[in-house]
């Protein structure tokens, strides 16, 4: 985990080096400090909220754009109202309809992998779907099952007959 967080760290360091590179060759143009990491992709329903907080201060027009991009799914390219029924993904904090409220599916995959890593060598507990069960049996148990076995098997030894030798004529 600790490599592969390196290796992002490194990947955004050479992005950020590369955009400065350009930046300082062409003209200067302002950029959007408010994208962070992960947040790359910006739904429809954000860039009209982003629109409307840049524009003049039109309050109304803000709070329409805002209710209109909750009121949504907030995956890519779905348009399903999430205002009935929809899911709030715990790592991104938006709505999501039921088709797209796994974190696999929507882009939150990563955080969540991290977060069950954690939680397994955390709290040393397996859960559905995390590996294997340990399947062996208490030797407490075992032993018992043992003697009750071995008691079943000398009464059946004992109630069967055994071969009379009469035969021999």
């Amino acid at each position: 985990m600790r490599r592969e967080q390196e290796k992002r760290e490194e990947k955004i360091q050479s992005k950020r080096q590369e955009t400065e590179h350009k930046d300082s060759k062409g003209p200067s143009t302002k950029k959007n400090k408010g994208v962070t990491k992960g947040k790359g992709k910006m739904k429809a329903g954000a860039v009209d909220i982003a629109a409307a907080a840049t524009a003049e201060d039109d309050f109304d027009a803000l709070i329409d754009a805002v209710v209109k991009a909750e009121s949504v799914c907030g995956f890519m390219k779905c348009k399903a109202s999430v205002l009935t029924l929809g899911q709030l993904c715990v790592y991104c904090n938006r709505q999501y309809c039921l088709s797209h409220h796994i974190p696999e599916v929507h882009g939150c995959g990563d955080k969540a992998k991290a977060q069950a890593r954690m939680r397994i060598s955390k709290e040393g507990v397996l859960y559905a779907g995390s590996g294997q069960k340990d399947k062996s049996m208490d030797p407490n148990k075992k032993a018992y099952l043992q003697r009750k076995l071995d008691s079943k098997l000398k009464d059946m030894a004992s109630q069967r007959k055994s071969k009379s030798k009469d035969k021999e004529h």
